[in-house]
């Protein structure tokens, strides 16, 4: 066994306090695990053959079977699988490493009784330590052993307690330039929930906030299951931004999250989806932060990125936008980013998304009956009259436009719902755009190419017009 094997094997980790026997897996304190780890490598053990070919044994059995990852629902390649003696592990003990099918097989094992276990750096990243299981072998019959990380219904009841309703969020929160752990960082997670009530939809965001361990460990229970969550990590004066944690109907999601004080040069490259060419002059910005273009190569570097979790808007004029979530390190590789067609995707949503005007009026006059809305169709004075669609935006009660140096509208803000002004989402034709402006809209449509326009402010805003945590209101745009 290899020195860097030896020591993944080795890691310590501060596991969640509960040992579930039952379930066939170990939640151990540090002391546990590592003595449990120290005896894989196993070099002054004797192991099956030697001690048949001395003699020692007169009959021997075979252990086979497979080590199965529940979380995937695929077999478990790269496992260290022990089997040693249970009463006296001096005596007996031999490590394998299991296929690119996750199978294993001792051969030579003398009959008693055995601890049969593996580890594997999966089980380290979620707190576990080594599972394992007892086995009764009576030389010369072959036993079947069946390994495997716990489901995610299992490690919900160990982390949350049996019963519990909802899904659970962990993981480990660790310095980016070290890689410690961060003890007593703050995790918070939060996400809309919808009800009927006789007044009609309600909206609130529930919130859950703990601490991590002294291994930077974390536990978020209660979460839905599915849906999105809005997580964010802090600790002194630093914090990660942010970012969206995707729960699946599994109920179970792992995520680890990078604060701490620092910056680091960070390297990339834009282009064209559909050529791979390079692209010019695209912005890319650390939302809240640095920002920078890239040159005729399509190439950018920023000297002063801040690390940690972050969130990261690549952008071009034409170009639909992409908003990265990165765990920016002190070692970061060259990113490369591919931007689609702006154009190609709304001819897309167009073709896919062909809708009966008269349907459409009637949904319109359906929400405005129903919602807080404000509504303008293609007969409103205000658009009729209009040199661009942010004129129109302008004259809309809630809505302010900033007209800069880049000329009319420049920027559109809306009353947030934690915030005085905030920049809404558009919806173009039924689309969420994230990262779609007011100089995009202006750019691609005039004021006679709009069907409708539907302006929501922040709590007001249908679900079909939202897009993950959203905190600011939505501009619906419906084309002609």
């Amino acid at each position: 066994m290899s020195q860097s094997a030896q020591a993944a094997v080795a890691r310590t980790v501060r596991p969640i306090a509960t040992v579930l026997a039952a379930m066939g897996m170990a939640l151990a304190d540090a002391g546990a695990q590592q003595a449990a780890a120290s005896t894989l490598p196993s070099a002054t053990v004797a192991s099956a053959g030697h001690l048949a070919r001395a003699g020692r044994v007169a009959q021997a059995a075979r252990v086979g079977g497979m080590v199965y990852d529940s979380l995937r629902g695929a077999p478990l390649p790269g496992a260290w699988v022990q089997l040693r003696a249970a009463d006296d592990a001096g005596t007996f003990g031999v490590t394998v490493r299991s296929d690119s099918l996750g199978r294993f097989i001792f051969r030579e094992v003398p009959s008693g009784r055995y601890a049969i276990g593996f580890h594997h750096p999966k089980l380290d990243s979620l707190g576990l330590a080594p599972v394992t299981k007892t086995l009764t072998i009576a030389a010369p019959d072959s036993v079947d052993a069946f390994l495997a990380v716990p489901s995610p219904s299992r490690i919900r009841s160990a982390v949350c307690g049996a019963g519990r309703d909802g899904s659970v969020l962990m993981g480990y929160v660790r310095h980016p330039l070290t890689g410690e752990p961060v003890e007593g960082a703050t995790v918070s997670g939060e996400w809309l929930e919808y009800s009927l009530s006789k007044t009609g939809l309600a909206k609130r965001t529930p919130r859950r906030t703990v601490t991590t361990q002294a291994d930077g460990w974390f536990a978020i229970c209660g979460v839905p299951s599915p849906g999105i969550v809005a997580v964010r990590a802090g600790v002194g004066g630093d914090s990660t931004d942010l970012v969206e944690a995707q729960i699946t109907d599994e109920g179970f999601m792992r995520r680890e999250l990078l604060v701490g004080a620092g910056t680091t040069t960070l390297r990339g490259v834009v282009r064209r989806a559909d050529s791979q060419r390079p692209l010019a002059d695209a912005e890319v910005r650390f939302v809240n932060g640095p920002s920078t273009r890239t040159n005729d190569k399509g190439e950018w570097v920023l000297p002063d990125a801040p690390v940690g979790t972050r969130l990261v808007d690549v952008r071009a004029v034409g170009y639909f936008p992409e908003r990265q979530t990165l765990d920016v390190r002190g070692d970061m590789e060259s990113l490369t980013t591919d931007l689609n067609s702006l154009k190609s995707v709304l001819d897309t949503v167009k073709t896919v998304a062909l809708y009966p005007r008269y349907t459409l009026a009637e949904d319109i006059k359906e929400r405005a009956r129903s919602t807080s809305g404000i509504f303008m169709t293609f007969n409103d004075p205000m658009l009729k009259n209009a040199m661009m669609v942010s004129d129109a935006l302008s004259m809309t009660r809630g809505v302010f436009v900033d007209r800069g140096l880049n000329g009319p509208g420049n920027l559109v803000t809306m009353r947030g719902m934690f915030t005085p002004r905030c920049s809404p989402l558009y919806v173009v034709n039924g689309f969420p755009i994230p990262g779609f402006t007011t100089q995009d809209l202006d750019s691609f449509y005039g004021p006679n190419n709009i069907f409708a326009i539907e302006i929501y402010h922040a709590g007001t805003v249908p679900a079909q017009f939202q897009v993950g945590m959203q905190e600011c209101g939505s501009i619906v745009v419906w084309t002609r």
